[in-house]
């Protein structure tokens, strides 16, 4: 909740994450506790502290991929231990709740917070330059929490005023353009920290950022996220800029980029996501069936690679069905306990890049940019041409589908931002809802007076008629 203070126990989690993976190598804390942050704070207080922002990022992208794929039917958790799909099945309410991640986001943006005050107070003990380098990372990583925030709240809102709340005048809840305005200036203030932060950080990144674990590199990753901000504020002419100085290359690995890492190290987690028999977790049916064709009559390489048949006994194909949810399709997007989740990797940018370019009028750039995912990421030919606006649309959101499936419930935001929600089916038929926001937390909405921020209200959502 915004209205607490970062808690000891959310500080001793966050320094726990950061020394929970096994690439880390961190200075001993000497069992670090809110007091040494905040008041007297040390060098590997502070390191451990900023390290400790990865568990929030793993956290946003886990919420984010898990409960919005739900959302834009890319896929659906019908473990048979959860008794209803409340994603298709029941209005959203603040006492529901709609998986936003609300507590997260704020603990770790609170948890940055501290480290800036922090770093104003550990004065010589720490360089000029390794203060920009946390700064720099902090700021980044704060915007990426609120971000995603925003993208589950959407016009609702979030609270951006996070510094020095008091229980008895919690700040207001900002508007959509405010919270987008707010997430920039701290992506571009982020920016110029790590222009001052010299040739190495002070912390470790890990091995989820090799490429882009100095200053001068971890600011491509600034400007990537500063990309996919822009494009979903219809900000294309600050996309193809921010694009400008990021890792964006079509010569490049499409899944180059920083990721969230995972291992069976003690202390750390293990990808959830990981489900080899399909029992959890299944792909929606229609994605292969909706698939376009390679040369040769079979599937875009991006169904063939990220999900397969499910099989029984003696070879037989099965579906997996709980509460009227069924697919005959597990993922193989991630293949072991161990894979890495994409933050945000070079085919996405590629994609910013050509719906920031059709919209600014360099059509052929776009038509390259298309062409380049299609081609290396999908196996299908490239086009020839693209004929008109609807024709760019339709395309660019096909090859964003297939592109970023379960990465981050991308699929969810773009048919909202592109006002076709409606063009999500089922999965059960028709009757299903589909919800374009999730309201606030009913925690967040008895502690302010009336009259309520709009977000304190219930989404009812829309019924598909097929």
């Amino acid at each position: 909740m915004t209205t607490k203070l970062i808690s000891a126990v959310v500080l001793a989690a966050a320094l726990a994450a950061s020394t929970g993976c096994g690439d880390f190598e961190i200075p001993n804390a000497d069992n670090p506790n809110l007091n040494a942050l905040e008041d007297n704070p040390s060098p590997s207080v502070l390191i451990s502290a900023t390290q400790g922002l990865l568990q929030g990022i793993r956290t946003g992208t886990t919420t984010n991929l898990s409960t919005f794929a739900h959302y834009g039917r890319e896929g659906y958790y019908i473990d048979v231990a959860q008794t209803t799909l409340s994603a298709f099945d029941v209005v959203l309410t603040p006492g529901t709740g709609g998986g936003g991640g609300w507590n997260n986001t704020y603990q770790y943006v609170r948890l940055g917070n501290t480290i800036l005050t922090g770093l104003d107070k550990v004065g010589s003990a720490m360089t000029d330059q390794q203060k920009e380098g946390i700064r720099g990372f902090v700021k980044t990583a704060g915007a990426y929490l609120l971000h995603g925030q925003l993208r589950a709240m959407d016009a609702f809102g979030v609270v951006i005023a996070t510094d020095n709340i008091s229980s008895t005048q919690l700040p207001a809840v900002a508007s959509k353009t405010a919270a987008f305005a707010f997430i920039n200036q701290r992506l571009d203030e982020g920016r110029v920290h790590l222009l001052a932060a010299g040739a190495a950080f002070a912390f470790s990144l890990g091995t989820g950022f090799a490429g882009f674990s100095t200053p001068a590199t971890f600011i491509q990753v600034n400007r990537a996220l500063r990309s996919r901000v822009a494009i979903e504020a219809n900000d294309y002419a600050g996309a193809v800029a921010a694009l400008g100085a990021s890792f964006v290359n079509p010569a490049s690995a499409m899944d180059l980029g920083p990721k969230n890492i995972y291992s069976t190290a003690t202390g750390d987690a293990v990808n959830g996501f990981f489900d080899p028999n399909g029992f959890s977790y299944v792909a929606d049916s229609m994605l292969p069936v909706e698939a376009q064709l390679r040369l040769g009559a079979t599937k875009d390489l991006r169904v063939t690679s990220k999900m397969t048949r499910i099989l029984g006994p003696g070879g037989v194909f099965q579906t997996r069905k709980h509460t009227g949810v069924e697919s005959g399709f597990r993922w193989t997007l991630y293949s072991t306990s161990s894979s890495p989740i994409p933050i945000i990797k070079n085919e996405e940018l590629l994609l910013i890049r050509a719906e920031a370019r059709w919209r600014t009028g360099d059509q052929p750039g776009a038509l390259a940019d298309i062409n380049a995912v299609r081609t290396v990421s999908g196996g299908l030919p490239a086009l020839g041409a693209i004929a008109s606006d609807a024709a760019f649309d339709n395309e660019l959101l096909y090859n964003r589908r297939y592109s970023l499936l379960l990465e981050y419930g991308h699929r969810w935001v773009d048919l909202r931002r592109f006002n076709r929600l409606t063009d999500l089916k089922g999965p059960r038929g028709a009757g299903d809802l589909v919800f374009d926001k999730v309201p606030l937390p009913q925690s967040e909405c008895d502690q302010r007076p009336d009259p309520k921020p709009t977000g304190c209200s219930q989404v009812s959502g829309f019924r598909t008629t097929s």
